[in-house]
């Protein structure tokens, strides 16, 4: 084979493999209609969600009243999808950005929380989350659900980044948060549970209003493999296509 075919066969070679961890979801929800990858699971069929109050970000609109969910799957609505694509013997993460004030006047709704969620289908419920909540006060919240609070944070913003990382060695999750792009990430939490085929990631929208109905909205949910796999395959080909051309070099 000639050095020509063998670059072919290695660029067609790497143009495969980075296609290959494209199934990851990522979105930031600026299409018109949402990602069929989504499931919209919601319990009363009493909340919606909308692409198009605020372009380029999602909105999750609650009925009025009590939409929570604890020790048993509750009323709040879920936005899931499956992790058929992640390899859980590798390190992973999950991350958005949660604005709990813009779509409801500038304020805050009364106890409400938008976060990343971690649902299990066996249990049938949301099991972990991270995200902002007011509570007579704002925080970044992790909480195992059923159980309670594992880490919070007081902050002074009604919008900010959280991310759960994934250590696939000790099976732990590592809760962080930044208020503003530029900031680096804040870790304040941890807590083990093994990520299994039969849990599901996404975001989970709660109120425990008994007055008027509030609002989350989402500029972008991101699971991200580490390294990504495309990401790797890349490296790869990119150390053979410099093996190759030095070898040509040297001819």
């Amino acid at each position: 084979m000639n050095l020509r075919n063998v670059f072919l066969a290695v660029v067609s070679v790497c143009v495969l493999a980075g296609f290959a961890g494209a199934g990851v979801i990522s979105d930031d929800f600026s299409g018109g209609s949402l990602n069929p990858a989504w499931t919209w699971d919601d319990p009363n069929a009493n909340d919606t969600y909308n692409l198009t109050d605020r372009s380029g970000w999602l909105t999750v609109k609650l009925a009025t009243g009590n939409e929570d969910t604890w020790t048993t799957r509750g009323t709040a609505p879920i936005l899931r999808t499956n992790t058929s694509t992640l390899n859980y013997a590798t390190d992973f993460s999950v991350e958005s950005y949660v604005d709990i004030a813009t779509g409801n006047g500038g304020t805050p709704g009364t106890r409400n929380i938008g976060a990343v969620c971690l649902y299990s289908n066996t249990v049938g419920n949301c099991v972990l989350s991270l995200g902002l909540q007011y509570w007579n006060k704002l925080t970044f919240e992790f909480q195992r659900t059923g159980t309670g609070t594992i880490a919070s944070v007081t902050t002074d913003v009604k919008s900010g980044f959280v991310k759960m990382d994934y250590d696939a060695e000790t099976t732990t999750w590592t809760a962080s948060y930044k208020k503003t792009a530029g900031d680096d990430w804040t870790s304040f939490g941890t807590y083990v549970l093994p990520m299994t085929s039969d849990i599901e990631l996404g975001l989970i929208t709660k109120s425990w209003s008994s007055g008027t109905a509030g609002y989350v909205q989402y500029d972008y949910f991101k699971v991200s493999q580490v390294p990504e796999p495309s990401t790797f395959a890349l490296m790869v080909c990119g150390l053979i296509g410099l093996v190759a051309y030095a070898w040509r070099k040297r001819r």
